[in-house]
């Protein structure tokens, strides 16, 4: 499977080269390779098979496409109108659909709006998956 990726080299303040591979699409990372500036060095002027360790996370996902949707939900409990994290959390418990997650970050600006009656909350999310390419 031949999939566009994107790479993205840094140095961290601790003399570690890191290298991360990003699949566009899916809008995750899922590899990221550390080693030393002397490794690094010998990597990219020839010496081949250096040795070094990598985490991977989300191989699943790779060579899919990431959908997003938007949804609106509205919160009575009255704990929501005070607490961003509490409206979060009510979200994890009475909104998840099947096959979707949650994207439960309610800290942007109209993410958290009262009710016209102003008994509630009208909680504006996210959801996403991934699919396969059409």
């Amino acid at each position: 499977m031949n999939i566009p990726v994107k790479i993205c080299i840094t140095q961290t303040s601790s003399d570690v080269i890191k290298i991360e591979l990003h699949d566009p699409a899916a809008r995750i990372r899922f590899a990221e390779i550390e080693m030393t500036p002397h490794d690094f060095a010998m990597a990219i002027t020839g010496l081949g098979y250096i040795s070094s360790t990598a985490t991977l996370d989300g191989l699943d996902k790779v060579g899919k496409i990431r959908v997003s949707e938007k949804r609106s939900k509205v919160c009575r409990d009255p704990e929501c109108k005070y607490s961003r994290e509490k409206c979060e959390a009510w979200l994890i418990e009475h909104a998840q659909e099947e096959g979707w997650e949650i994207q439960t970050y309610l800290g942007s600006k109209d993410s958290r709006v009262s009710t016209d009656d102003g008994a509630g909350v009208v909680l504006n999310y996210s959801v996403f998956r991934w699919e396969d390419h059409p």
